[in-house]
């Protein structure tokens, strides 16, 4: 104790101040060190729980984008078989209208054909009927010059059998 005399210090005064430093710290310690420990916990605990729900956020964005790229390489597949089904579609379509086409043109040339034998054959007997009519004419009228009207009806009625044998 001497030795604090010496130095100034009133030994009295230094265990005081001791008692109060403990005070001191007891009282901090309890209503500020805990409090302030309890805060930085609580908020340790919820940045924790930040970090895990924006780790199962972005597995969720991730799996979202993954199954997102899957339905559009599906999609495109499926647009895929869709346009080539519509060209194999199209493509059949188009040969069996050409193929209609050709039936058709064969069936109107052979129609046409046919219509241009019957206007043949109409002429023809047109031609035919005119030609008798005028070779009958022609008969009569040299008949009626050369003979008398008996010799002229005979002839006559011999030249219309002939002609009528040719007409059938």
């Amino acid at each position: 104790m001497e030795l604090l005399d010496k130095l100034g210090i009133d030994w009295r005064l230094l265990v005081a101040q001791i008692i109060n430093f403990g005070v001191l710290l007891f009282v901090l310690h309890r209503f500020l060190y805990k409090p302030i420990l309890g805060v930085l916990e609580k908020r340790r605990k919820e940045i924790k729980e930040n970090n895990e729900r924006t780790k199962e956020l972005t597995e969720k964005v991730e799996r979202a984008e993954e199954e997102y790229e899957k339905r559009i390489l599906e999609a495109e597949k499926k647009s895929q078989a869709i346009l080539k089904e519509t060209e194999e579609k199209a493509g059949k379509l188009k040969n069996e209208l050409v193929e209609e086409g050709r039936k058709n043109a064969a069936a109107l040339l052979k129609e046409s054909e046919e219509q241009s034998m019957r206007e043949k054959d109409e002429i023809r007997e047109s031609i035919l009927k005119e030609t008798n009519a005028l070779v009958k004419e022609s008969v009569r009228k040299i008949l009626q010059r050369v003979a008398d009207k008996k010799t002229s009806e005979l002839l006559w009625d011999k030249a219309e059998k002939e002609l009528k044998k040719h007409d059938n």
